[in-house]
């Protein structure tokens, strides 16, 4: 493990910022625990000349704990469960940012 995913993982664990999470798979796949950063973004993004409005929520997960996170599964946290819409992995290939409904 290098200082970078040292440092994710610091900050997932870390009970101020990290939450606990059950990522559920679509179809009937096994249900993973992980530990989630939750963060809104800004509700518009300045495109130029055009203005989009994002909704709902970004989480981060560690590339560790849910090596491939899918459209369309569902991320389950103490708030309810929030279907995925939308996944990245970063350039360190260390997380993956979902949104998520």
């Amino acid at each position: 493990m290098n200082a970078f995913a040292q440092a994710l993982a610091a900050l997932h664990a870390d009970p101020n910022l990290g939450e606990d999470a059950l990522y559920l798979p679509p179809g009937n796949g096994t249900p993973v625990p992980c530990r989630v950063l939750r963060r809104r973004p800004d509700p518009m993004m300045d495109l130029g000349q055009h203005h989009v409005r994002q909704q709902g929520w970004v989480f981060e997960i560690q590339v560790a704990q849910v090596p491939s996170p899918q459209k369309g599964g569902q991320l389950q946290l103490a708030t309810g469960a929030r279907e995925i819409f939308d996944v990245q992995l970063d350039q360190a290939m260390l997380s993956h940012r979902v949104s998520v409904r």
